[in-house]
């Protein structure tokens, strides 16, 4: 769904041309004038940006907010989500807009369906990511289902992503996500597995801005979140430690720091707290380390003395938990041909080339040629991927330009043309010179 036909902007702002033009070029199937549309408003510029930006066109709008955390339920009560004052924030905004503000609660949920898992994946050595969970199970499927209580017939964020319908080769129409135009910011990673048909009736108005622009509207609109920081994270941390973290909910085990060559360099608390690519911070060692890979069983750390060490790169990974945003995997993976595309592995990077192919859900009684799949990782993910579509894997080939830094639970997501397809999460990986990293389909 693409916004904008025009959109009235303060004296100053309408001499800015660039924004105008691309504002009033975008070709939109807009909501009818008048009406209702429901702001998910997290207290930050770009949620404040998007209703001020529906206000000024005419629609009925209504902001929600969404707490998902409760610091009080806290272990140690050592909460560090900014809730409180992100509602406070969000309020003040929605006072100077003149538009309600209601709040729901979703604690329980994101608990059940986003953070359970977010300590299991930690708890069985992968990498969670915990956005794209929230994502597909509070923020586009319940928070989308409670706008509805208000009347609101569509939902809008301030995601920096797009959307467009668009016809398969098959003559299916379907909703697709794409990128946002501001490179540095495009969040169309963290959408990637929201579940297809859900983004149907979801507005996404400052995807087709750059943040410098949602700044500068925020500043001449007198908007009160004009100046206030992005947060990055994870809310629930916060600045805290993740070892300190994650020992109030699970077993940490602590165990030892080993170089490639078998050198002992340290101890460490909590082998569940690392992963490939992350500095290592070894007692005593004045020296850098990143961490490779891990000997889960032996709770063994092993690690690197530079980021660009050749056991960090990747030729090949198999995903699972399968994910499409439109509803639909691309034909190609259908019928069984080779996808050439690009893929990220975390938001920050920058695209890289990959071939994929389309692999039946792991069976560890079968002998796969040329396998790199072992059953750690399925044993896992199969609780979590409850349909044989969602099992099948994606074989990941980067041929000459390897990944850099992949671990198992990372999200992998796939474009092309812009286009975001969707992915999976990776469940095994092989490393470019597998025979110093040890057995194939490290954890």
């Amino acid at each position: 769904m693409l916004l904008f036909r025009h959109v009235w902007m303060p004296h100053k702002l309408s001499k800015m041309s660039g924004i105008c033009r691309r504002l009033l070029s975008i070709a939109a199937t807009n909501p009818p004038i008048g009406s209702r549309i429901a702001v998910g408003i997290s207290g930050g510029v770009d949620s404040s940006v998007t209703a001020y930006l529906l206000k000024q066109q005419g629609y009925d709008v209504v902001g929600l907010f969404m707490k998902n955390w409760d610091s009080a339920e806290e272990v140690h009560g050592e909460g560090q989500c900014t809730a409180v004052a992100d509602r406070q924030d969000a309020e003040q905004v929605c006072r100077q807009l003149k538009i309600p503000l209601h709040e729901v609660d979703f604690t329980k949920a994101y608990w059940n369906t986003v953070f359970q898992r977010f300590l299991d994946f930690y708890d069985n050595g992968l990498t969670p990511n915990p956005d794209l969970l929230c994502n597909r199970e509070v923020k586009f499927k319940l928070f989308k289902e409670y706008a509805k209580q208000f009347g609101a017939e569509y939902l809008a964020t301030g995601h920096y992503c797009r959307t467009r319908t668009s016809c398969r080769e098959d003559g299916t129409t379907v909703t697709e996500l794409l990128q946002g135009v501001d490179p540095s910011k495009d969040q169309s990673y963290f959408l990637a597995a929201v579940e297809g048909g859900s983004l149907q009736n979801v507005l996404f108005p400052v995807g087709h801005l750059l943040k410098k622009e949602v700044r500068l509207i925020a500043q001449e609109a007198g908007l009160y979140t004009a100046k206030k920081r992005d947060s990055y994270g994870i809310c629930f941390v916060g600045k805290r430690d993740i070892t300190s973290f994650l020992s109030q909910y699970i077993h940490v085990r602590p165990g030892y720091f080993m170089s490639l060559d078998g050198k002992w360099l340290g101890k460490h608390s909590a082998v569940q707290a690392y992963t490939t690519g992350q500095r290592a911070r070894i007692g005593g060692v004045q020296s850098k380390y990143y961490v490779t890979t891990r000997d889960f069983k032996n709770n063994i750390v092993y690690v690197v003395p530079s980021r660009e060490h050749h056991s960090l790169y990747f030729d090949t990974l198999c995903a699972t938990d399968l994910f499409w945003p439109s509803g639909y995997m691309p034909l190609s993976l259908q019928n069984g041909e080779i996808l050439t595309c690009e893929y990220k592995i975390r938001s920050t990077d920058a695209l890289g080339k990959c071939t994929v192919q389309l692999l039946p859900p792991f069976d560890s009684t079968v002998h796969e040629e040329g396998g790199i799949c072992t059953g750690h990782s399925h044993k896992v993910l199969d609780k979590y991927a409850t349909t044989v579509q969602q099992r099948q894997r994606l074989r990941v080939t980067f041929g000459f330009d390897p990944a850099w830094c992949v671990a198992a639970g990372q999200a992998l997501v796939l474009y092309k043309d812009g286009v975001c397809l969707g992915g999976g999460t990776i469940c095994c990986v092989e490393p470019k010179h597998k025979h110093l990293c040890g057995s194939k389909g490290q954890k």
